[in-house]
């Protein structure tokens, strides 16, 4: 679900180039992602999805970017516990 919600918003804004780098990425990002879930579950990235929708359908660019990057943040800091403990 994530990686659709990811798809959405990069088309929905007509970056090209963010589509592209996306989709490139697409199998190591789903994996990741499984990984992450596994072990810190889902419900604190679909609580920063909704935020992030949230602003968009408010049409608050700041409050979205903002929301997108506290989400990019809490998803590498996750990672970085999981893959590179210690």
């Amino acid at each position: 679900m994530d990686v659709e919600f990811d798809r959405v918003l990069t088309r929905a804004a007509g970056n090209e180039v963010s589509t592209l780098m996306l989709e490139s990425i697409a199998d190591l990002g789903q994996e990741s992602r499984l990984a992450t879930i596994a072990t810190v579950g889902w419900k604190v990235a679909h609580q920063h999805q909704a935020v992030i929708l949230d602003s968009i359908e408010k049409h608050d660019p700041i409050g979205a970017a903002k929301a997108m990057t506290r989400h990019l943040e809490l998803a590498c800091s996750d990672l970085q516990q999981l893959f590179l403990p210690g």
